[in-house]
């Protein structure tokens, strides 16, 4: 699974803002520290370091990381209104689905989510109807 020598930097990130949500900076401090994003993230690391900032948002982040609605459904009818225990559920899945899953799969769902919440929508790439990495538009 991880790689032990992915250094994560000890409390870098600070707590969810007013409204529940990460800010920007916040999504981008923990795994812009990650030295090497081509590794798996362990559950460990990822309790530690990543669920208790970002679980607010763990149905939205599940659906970016290609959880299927109905898993996440019944994810959020087993543990009502407790976020953390759905956060962590969601990772695991992630985890099993995908077992090559890296933190920079992580990162680009995180900052999806983070795109949503500020307004900013893909752009659809005019050759293939697929959203461009890099053209986005506000509301």
């Amino acid at each position: 699974m991880g790689n032990k020598n992915t250094r994560i930097p000890q409390s870098t990130s600070s707590p969810p803002t007013r409204s529940g949500h990460a800010t920007t900076v916040e999504s981008a401090v923990v795994i812009d520290q990650i030295k090497n994003k081509d590794d798996t993230p362990t559950m460990k690391d990822l309790n530690r370091y990543v669920i208790s900032i970002y679980a607010v948002d763990w149905y939205n982040i599940g659906i970016e990381l290609g959880i299927e609605h109905h898993v996440l459904n019944v994810t959020e009818k087993d543990h009502p209104q407790q976020s953390v225990i759905c956060f962590r559920k969601v990772l695991d899945k992630w985890l099993k689905l995908i077992p090559n899953a890296t933190w920079r799969m992580l990162e680009v769902a995180l900052t999806n989510v983070r795109r949503q919440q500020l307004g900013l929508y893909p752009v659809d790439d005019v050759y293939d109807g697929k959203p461009t990495q890099h053209a986005y538009f506000v509301d």
